[in-house]
């Protein structure tokens, strides 16, 4: 029987974190490595740790963000770093439903952005999907340089308009200062 454990960022142990970092690199071939004082923004992330015993068998982190329409602020979650370390078994489905029951108890926009393959994964967790519309949001780097990537958004629909806004027929452009949240 596995559980999904909740915990911030700081409260990680350090078995933990050699595990979530092994899988990133895996899955996302993210050479960053989290945890330690280089990695200051990863502090305020909250993250999901589906367990089997003590072993890890998938987790992934909701982060606070700010995103802008124009100058209208929204508070959203960022989701990011879903990964099952045994796929096929339930465990990062069971996983989304912890993080889905998380966002009903802290009520926010959620979004994160994924790849077509596993589009049709978050939607048979309870998820909404933009189809495309990553090209929505523009990463603006400390040079001021904007970034856009073309993957498909994640979404749990939040109290703000940010999703009713997204999904019209005439998307505004969303702006924010965290890449790859």
């Amino acid at each position: 029987m596995t559980k999904v454990i909740v915990k911030n960022a700081p409260d990680l142990t350090s078995e933990e974190l050699a595990v979530i970092n092994a899988w990133r690199k895996k899955e996302f071939n993210s050479d960053t490595i989290l945890g330690g004082p280089q990695n200051k923004p990863f502090y305020d992330s909250v993250f999901f740790l589906n367990k089997e015993g003590e072993k890890i068998v998938a987790f992934g982190r909701l982060r606070p963000l700010e995103v802008y329409i124009g100058e209208k602020k929204y508070e959203i979650w960022g989701i990011a770093m879903i990964a099952a370390v045994e796929k096929f078994k339930g465990y990062g489905k069971q996983l989304m439903f912890s993080i889905k029951d998380y966002v009903k108890k802290y009520p926010r926009t959620m979004i994160g952005f994924c790849g077509k393959s596993v589009s049709e994964f978050y939607l048979k967790c309870g998820y909404s999907i933009l189809y495309d519309a990553q090209k929505y949001f523009v990463h603006i780097d400390e040079q001021g340089k904007k970034h856009y990537e073309d993957e498909d958004v994640l979404y749990l629909e939040g109290p703000d308009d940010l999703i009713k806004q997204l999904s019209s027929s005439n998307p505004p452009m969303i702006t924010h200062y965290v890449p790859h949240w």
